[in-house]
């Protein structure tokens, strides 16, 4: 067979899979008593819509020639099951659904009673339904876990088709999880979450997780069932997935399934698990409609009530860990069910869980903005001075920014978390050591593979933390990534002579040369460390939208700024004319103010905010050092005001003029900010008149 057919039959082979899916989907709507528009219904397979609408007219052309009714109690309508099947006995009938009937059997020979899994005879000459009907079979067959139901055997020839099952005496999760304490409900549910880590950890994808589908035994144990729609992953790259696939139980969809996007992943399987313990926490499912429609576009596009609104029993905690599992975004959700587990086994211990849900901060967003247009008003009116409204804007700021939330948080570190951190310290100090030191039998290639070793591990473990979800763990190793970058280079521009050239070709002007127990290091090898780190810096901001980065830049880029003086002279400088390093320092603040406003101008007032503190600390120390020790400038003020015989005193008075006059020009700017820069002018003013005055007092 040619690659043209093998793929035309793999296509048609997938085509008549979702045919069946979706007719057997519609069948158990019409079971549960839905209200079901089938022209509606078909639209939702693009590209199926007509085979489908054929089939299922021509299904109910044949219930309405047999009398058959959905809604009829079980059994009615239906021919007679034999007395025995897979020489097991029929007792009678404990389930049914649109397209299966579940029996109570008793295997005479073991002497235990089963569950048999019996195709309704409508479809039993229906090849595809029942090629989907015995998929559940071969899913059960291939687990074995004490949480999944387990599978006997299939049914045999020339019976009606079904398999034997393990008979498990217990009520839905639901009705067994109702009257139980949170903490029960929690370890409860956390067993499901493990049960459905295995899935994954074996390829499945359940995608109809529910509670119909989970049974409790009465020593608190869950047992899954109906593997209908499961899918096997690793199969999936060897079949093609029809576009706008939808199959599963419309209340617990996750949004890529309303949407039909698809093969679905693992994390359609957690948004669903929210939904599973969402009921159960609260008794109500979080997304509802009449219709499908309507129900498909609940789940995509609205948020969910908060359980805590409807139980406040309900620990905010596992409701941080219930709304990460519903977040729309896959990518926002957990990783993985084994980290959702992870969280259940925090929360149990009495521990911070790791959950963080974004869409706290859309339910916060449209709320801020309406409050700050009323903050707003209030300033024009007079109700709020500037610095009370830039106060509460501030607060509100810290609300809107959850993604550098971690860093006013520490106390939501465990103890864990806290090593972690203390951890990668250690590991920064122990890099900085080898950076700093000689040692014996470390140098050349060995000491760089020793400093390089952890950067780049350290770096590609933070990305897969963070995402993951893990941002206070990702930020741990992202941050250390961050400081042992520019140290892995400088120990291999040491150990390898690149930029070994002497600033001005003099010795006394390198830094690190005047402490004789230092690695020789270079102000060049310094500034190009420093110089290649920062792109790297760029790159995580964009990558995580975290501002935290940006607080690393521009920490560095002050350093960078320091060692670019260093090597134009500034040792040289101190010795002979202080002043004139200070005078220098003049440009380095004013660039910190213009990045700081060009930011902010472009939207980015979480990043600027970490410039303007530097741009005001360039400002004091170049005005107060050039006041004490240019004297170029004390030579100035004595010549047009002999009197004073340029005294440093008046020089202080002067940059408390130099202060004022920049409070003013900071307050013409509309921005929170700058005008948080003017209160930092403001403060130093009255030291710069005061404190002159009383020595010249003296």
């Amino acid at each position: 067979m040619s690659d043209e057919q093998e793929r035309a039959t793999s296509s048609e082979i997938e085509r008549e899979r979702v045919l069946a899916a979706a007719l057997a989907e519609y069948i158990d709507l019409c079971a549960e008593s839905e209200c079901v528009d089938a022209a509606e219904f078909c639209r939702r397979y693009p590209g199926l819509e007509s085979a489908l609408h054929e089939a299922i007219t021509a299904l109910d052309s044949l219930d309405k020639l047999i009398g058959y009714d959905e809604h009829e109690s079980a059994g009615t309508g239906r021919a007679p099951v034999p007395e025995r099947l897979s020489d097991h006995r029929i007792v009678g009938q404990i389930g049914a659904g649109g397209m299966a009937r579940v029996y109570q059997g008793v295997d005479e020979r073991l002497g235990r009673k089963v569950a048999i899994k019996v195709l309704d005879e409508r479809f039993a000459e229906n090849e595809t339904i029942r090629t989907r009907f015995m998929q559940e079979a071969r899913a059960l067959a291939r687990l074995s876990h004490p949480n999944i139901v387990q599978i006997y055997s299939l049914g045999q020839a020339g019976e009606l088709p079904h398999f034997v099952m393990e008979y498990v005496e217990g009520a839905p999760l639901n009705e067994a999880a109702g009257p139980l304490p949170i903490p029960q409900k929690v370890e409860l549910f956390r067993k499901i979450v493990m049960t459905v880590h295995f899935l994954h950890q074996h390829h499945i994808i359940h995608r109809d997780l529910k509670p119909g589908n989970i049974l409790v035994t009465a020593g608190l144990e869950p047992k899954l069932l109906d593997f209908g729609l499961a899918r096997d992953v690793e199969g999936m790259a060897k079949r093609l997935t029809l576009e706008g696939e939808i199959i599963g139980t419309p209340q617990y969809f996750s949004p890529e399934q309303a949407r039909g996007e698809g093969p679905l992943g693992e994390r359609s399987d957690i948004f669903t698990l929210g939904t599973v313990l969402y009921e159960m926490l609260t008794g109500v499912l979080p997304f509802r409609a009449d219709d499908l429609h309507g129900q498909a576009n609940s789940i995509c596009e609205e948020e969910p009530v908060l359980p805590r609104r409807l139980n406040p029993a309900i620990p905010g905690e596992l409701q941080n860990i219930c709304m990460q599992a519903l977040e729309k975004n896959p990518a926002n959700r957990y990783a993985s069910a084994r980290e959702m587990a992870d969280d259940l086994e925090r929360f149990l211990a009495g521990e911070p869980v790791l959950a963080a849900p974004t869409s706290y901060a859309r339910r916060m967003a449209g709320k801020i903005e309406q409050h700050l247009r009323e903050l707003e008003d209030w300033r024009r009116d007079r109700i709020l001075s500037n610095y009370e409204f830039d106060a509460l804007r501030r607060n509100y700021d810290r609300l809107a920014e959850r993604e550098d939330a971690w860093i006013l948080e520490v106390r939501r570190l465990s103890l864990p978390q806290v090593a972690l951190y203390f951890g990668a310290w250690l590991l920064v100090v122990a890099a900085s050591l080898v950076f700093l030191f000689r040692y014996k039998y470390l140098s050349g290639t060995a000491a760089v593979a020793v400093v390089g070793a952890p950067t780049i591990p350290t770096f590609l473990y933070g990305i897969r933390c963070w995402t993951a979800g893990r941002l206070r763990i990702a930020v741990a190793y992202l941050l250390s990534a961050c400081l042992l970058l520019p140290i892995t280079l400088l120990v291999a521009m040491g150990e390898y002579g690149l930029f070994g050239g002497l600033t001005q070709g003099r010795e006394d002007l390198e830094f690190i040369f005047r402490f004789e127990s230092l690695k020789r290091t270079t102000n060049a090898q310094l500034w190009w460390a420093l110089c290649l780190s920062l792109p790297a810096y760029v790159w995580l901001r964009k990558f995580t939208r975290s501002s935290v980065f940006s607080l690393v830049f521009a920490v560095i880029a002050a350093l960078l700024c320091g060692v670019t003086l260093l090597r134009l002279g500034m040792l040289e400088w101190l010795e002979k004319d202080p002043g004139r390093l200070y005078l220098r320092l003049i440009p380095v603040a004013f660039l910190f103010f213009l990045t700081a406003i060009s930011l902010e101008r472009l939207r980015y007032p979480a990043d600027s905010r970490y410039f303007y503190p530097i741009a005001v600390l360039f400002t004091y120390i170049s005005l107060s050092g050039t006041a004490a020790f240019h004297e170029p400038w004390a030579r100035w003020l004595e010549g047009i005001a002999p009197w004073t015989r340029g005294q440093v005193e008046y020089l202080f008075v002067i940059n408390a003029g130099i202060y004022f006059l920049l409070q003013l020009a900071c307050e013409r700017f509309s921005s929170q900010q700058m005008r948080a820069v003017a209160k930092a002018f403001r403060f130093v003013i009255a030291g710069h008149v005061l404190v002159p005055v009383f020595l010249l007092g003296l």
